[in-house]
């Protein structure tokens, strides 16, 4: 837990410490997936240099989804 917002140096520094677990169980980072925070992909390329870095599934729809209806309700409201 962190006592205030996470900042790059924070994701830095918790990559490489899974990075240093992953290779103490002589295991190899293959992809980190992200919410799509800006907050990602510079930490995940100074840590882990090309590994796949997809954005979940699941926060692109709910994103979608949000923009979706505040459109709807916009409409709603400018035709009401």
């Amino acid at each position: 837990m962190l006592d205030h917002d996470p900042t790059h140096d924070d994701i830095t520094a918790l990559l490489r410490r899974l990075k240093a677990a992953l290779t103490a169980r002589d295991l190899k980072l293959q992809g980190i997936t992200t919410d799509g925070s800006p907050l990602y992909p510079e930490p995940t390329r100074i840590v882990s240099g090309d590994v796949a870095h997809p954005i979940c599934t699941f926060h692109v729809l709910k994103e979608l989804t949000q923009g979706i209806l505040r459109a709807e309700n916009r409409a709603q409201t400018t035709h009401a």
